[in-house]
C-alpha cells in the first residue's frame, strides 16, 4: 500500500471574488490594493493631505497648519541672516541697508573710493575719462637750441621732428627764447598722429608749445 502522503497534489485556492466582510479570506490583489494606499516607512509621497490628531508637542512631531498659523509671521528684524562678503549684519533689513550702502545711485551719489574705468580711451562723448587720458589732452612745451635743427636741402629750410603723447592734433605756437611769438616764414606739419616737423628759414633759440 502506498503512501498517502506522497500522492497529494497542492493547488491554489481559488477565491471567487474580492473580500466583503472581515471574517472573509482576502486575495492577492485586494492586498496589493491595500498596500498601495500606504506610506512606506523609510520615505514616500502623498497624492492627498495628511491629517494629523492634533497640535505638536514633541519637538520630532509634525505640525499643524493650525499651530503654525498661531505663531505668526515672523518680521524681517527677526530673521536671522548670514550674508557674504564685507556685509555683517544679522538681520535682512539691516542687511539690505548695508548692501545699498555699498553701491552706487543711479540717480547720482557720491563715492568714498576710486572709480577704476575699463577702458583708458573713451570713445562716446559722455563716457567718464580716466586720469590717463585727460592728463594727455592738457599742452607741452619744448625748447630747442640752434644745433637741435637740420637742413632740409631739398626744401631749402630748417627742420626738427617733435614726438609727443597727446591723443589729437595739437594746435603749435611757436616763441623765440625771450618769449615773444614767432611771425613770419614758419610752416610746420604732422608726422603721423603723435608728431610733428617745424620748419624755419632760419635756425634760432626757440619754445614749442603744444595746446
Amino acid at each position: 500500500m502506498s503512501d498517502p502522503k506522497s500522492t497529494v497534489t497542492s493547488y491554489p485556492v481559488v477565491l471567487p471574488a474580492d473580500p466583503t466582510k472581515d471574517p472573509q479570506a482576502t486575495t492577492k490583489r485586494y492586498t496589493d490594493a491595500g498596500d498601495q494606499q500606504r506610506i512606506n516607512r523609510d520615505g514616500d509621497s502623498m497624492s492627498g493631505p495628511l491629517v494629523l490628531a492634533g497640535d505638536p508637542v514633541a519637538n520630532n512631531e509634525a505640525a499643524t497648519k493650525a499651530y503654525v498659523d498661531s505663531l505668526g509671521r515672523p518680521t524681517a528684524a527677526q530673521v536671522v541672516s548670514n550674508p557674504t562678503g564685507d556685509i555683517a549684519s544679522t538681520n535682512v533689513q539691516a542687511a539690505l541697508g548695508e548692501l545699498a550702502d555699498e553701491k552706487v545711485a543711479r540717480a547720482g551719489d557720491a563715492m568714498t573710493g576710486p572709480l577704476i574705468l575699463e577702458s583708458e580711451t573713451p570713445s562716446l562723448s559722455l563716457q567718464a575719462a580716466p586720469k590717463s587720458y585727460v592728463d594727455k589732452m592738457g599742452s607741452l612745451e619744448y625748447s630747442f637750441l640752434v644745433g637741435d635743427f637740420t637742413y632740409n636741402a631739398g626744401l631749402q629750410m630748417y627742420e626738427i621732428a617733435i614726438n609727443h603723447d597727446l591723443n589729437r592734433r595739437p594746435k603749435v605756437t611757436l616763441y623765440d627764447d625771450s618769449g615773444i611769438e614767432f611771425a613770419g616764414d614758419i610752416a610746420y606739419n604732422t608726422i603721423g598722429v603723435n608728431g610733428l616737423a617745424v620748419r624755419l628759414k632760419f635756425p634760432v633759440q626757440m619754445k614749442v608749445l603744444l595746446t
